[in-house]
């Protein structure tokens, strides 16, 4: 590859891949590449989960916790430093030429771990899920990971028999224990990325009671289709209470301090499973800092000060009957939609809409009919948003009951240890938009309005009040969702 073409490469097409190729020419236009990089943090974003079974207190045991088994994850590669070419400085191309390969192979392994698997499998638990572990929360700023709660079930799921196991295959909504552990495997690697220009870091571990006995080959089914970590120490001791916080801080950035400072075993506990994602990705359009203005969004409680971000860029508008949304491309892949409820409208009553479910789990550009080309005036307000859930209630209106009763409770692939039950579901997200390192490019937005049709020419679309916000990965799966009350 001479040097010019691998420059075009880099910095006129936004995906080495044919099925990019393929899509509808008015698509191709409205993601052409421009040549600069866009540095601003589009979203950071962390999530951390805790599951936990409980038991009577063993014999106290040794204070050190040590790893049983290591996961081996998906290949991730840098993307080139093309910053000497561009400036027209002598490079070594040959180097050059072999980093973007192994960036190349690399986004080629995510494609292909994406294309094993369709968002028509999921749609089921996440029709159920995203509302079962979102509602309740009336005016509160709330956030879950509905693919990393995904993943944490199905390790649930590998850990249980019985009617405990056949409850959590139902709401995920597969048939065996083969064909979840190939999605899992292959939903892990499509959204598992560090390259420079998009970070997407998921990573899980197994919590074990050091004095009990667990059956070595779960261990390593766990790190081989979860890429789950196995550790195994004294519960209820300060150190193994230290090293599940660092382990859970140091997998999110450091962005989840707040949750877990106060996260600790109970001397009864048996088994923990945590999961985590660490994600952050750049605009592929930049806001102007200048722009940027004091502004109020009308909070239930009364108004609350701001600082709108502010963008006019012609793009798809889309409405339903009860709200309007737009989209928001990353630099490389994925988007950030949000949906602005009509006049009246309660982001939690748009959580109870079928129609509002419908269009986060769509593609949007592709499969959503109420939509229509317009130049957009775009106002986004700055926000940093934390939220802390607890999500037994949740999961035992989902379906999942017998995992939680002592009587009932099966995690005998795990261990021969009797009284083992669920008994805690913690979920801890933080999010952060602004315009940090933006520089001035092009947007393609995705935008729904209320039942009536939109303007013919324009159209203001100011999030000014509470909404919802979706974040889809490479796959297009909703990896984040939540409801802004208070930004």
């Amino acid at each position: 590859m001479k040097s010019e073409k691998l420059y075009d490469a880099i910095t006129e097409v936004e995906e080495p891949l044919v099925e990019e190729a393929a899509a509808p020419l008015e698509k191709r236009k409205k993601k052409a590449l421009r040549l600069r990089w866009v540095s601003a943090i589009a979203a950071v974003l962390a999530l951390a989960i805790l599951l936990t079974a409980v038991l009577r207190p063993g014999r106290e045991g040794s204070l050190t916790a040590y790893a049983l088994e290591s996961p081996v994850y998906p290949a991730t590669a840098p993307y080139p430093d093309v910053s000497a070419l561009m400036n027209g400085e002598n490079v070594d191309q040959s180097k050059l030429e072999q980093e973007y390969e192994a960036w190349e192979h690399a986004r080629w392994q995510r494609v292909a771990a994406k294309n094993s698997y369709s968002a028509a499998e999921l749609r089921h638990y996440l029709q159920a899920a995203i509302p079962a572990y979102l509602g309740g929360h009336e005016g509160e700023n709330a956030a879950c990971s509905p693919l990393n709660l995904y993943l944490a079930l199905a390790m649930l799921a590998e850990t249980t028999e019985g009617e405990s196991r056949a409850q959590l295959l139902s709401l995920l909504g597969t048939q065996d224990m083969d064909s979840l552990r190939s999605l899992c495997e292959n939903l892990f690697a499509a959204n598992y990325v560090d390259d420079g220009a998009d970070k997407s870091l998921l990573a899980a571990a197994i919590w074990l009671r050091e004095e009990m006995d667990y059956k070595t080959e779960t261990l390593q089914r766990l790190a081989q289709s979860y890429y789950a970590a196995s550790f195994r120490g004294p519960m209820g001791s300060e150190d193994y209470d230290a090293q599940l916080r660092e382990w859970i801080n140091a997998q999110t950035g450091n962005r989840l301090t707040e949750q877990t400072k106060s996260l600790a075993f109970d001397p009864r506990t048996v088994l923990a499973l945590t999961t985590t994602v660490d994600f952050t990705a750049h605009w592929y359009a930049a806001f102007e800092p200048e722009r940027t203005e004091d502004a109020d969004f009308h909070a239930g409680k009364g108004d609350l000060p701001c600082k709108m971000m502010r963008m006019d860029d012609t793009g798809s508008y889309y409405w339903g009957r009860q709200f309007g949304a737009v989209d928001l491309q990353f630099k490389e892949n994925g988007s950030m939609r949000f949906l602005l409820p009509d006049e009246g409208v309660s982001p939690e009553a748009l959580l109870r809409d079928p129609e509002a479910i419908s269009f986060l789990l769509s593609s949007g550009y592709d499969d959503w009919e109420q939509k229509k080309s317009l130049i957009i005036h775009l106002g986004l307000p700055k926000f940093d948003v934390s939220s802390q859930l607890s999500l037994e209630q949740s999961l035992k209106e989902l379906g999942i009951t017998a995992a939680f009763d002592p009587e009932t409770a099966d995690f005998s692939p795990l261990t021969d240890s009797e009284g083992v039950f669920l008994s805690q579901v913690k979920h801890g997200v933080r999010v952060a938009v602004d315009e940090e390192g933006v520089t001035a490019s092009a947007v393609t937005m995705l935008i729904g309005a209320g039942a009536a049709m939109p303007p013919d020419e324009e159209v203001d679309f100011t999030l000014d009040r509470p909404f919802l916000f979706a974040i889809y990965g490479m796959d297009n799966l909703p990896l984040f969702v939540g409801i802004v009350n208070q930004p």
